[in-house]
């Protein structure tokens, strides 16, 4: 049996954590990368869809809905909606 590789997005540091949304219609991503990187993975562009800027590596991941997530770095939790992608709520 063999896979095969549909999409490659690549950031600019480690990635470490990737999850997808609830419906399985976006991809989001973090590490090294210091911001949560979200991708489309219908249109695998080289450039995320959205970025959200937050200190410190990442840690986790994890979405709430289809449109709002949570990303833990150092001992804060930010939480983002891509409505907003510049303000965590």
């Amino acid at each position: 049996m063999q896979g095969k590789l549909e999409g490659l997005f690549r950031a600019r540091n480690s990635l470490i954590y990737s999850c997808w949304n609830k419906n399985d219609t976006l991809v989001a991503s973090g590490g090294d990368e210091t911001n949560v990187l979200v991708w489309n993975p219908n249109t695998i562009q080289k450039e995320p869809l959205y970025q959200f800027a937050q200190q410190g590596q990442i840690m986790d991941i994890a979405w709430q809905n289809d449109r709002q997530l949570a990303a833990a770095s150092g001992n804060e939790i930010f939480l983002w909606s891509i409505d907003m992608p510049k303000v965590p709520k």
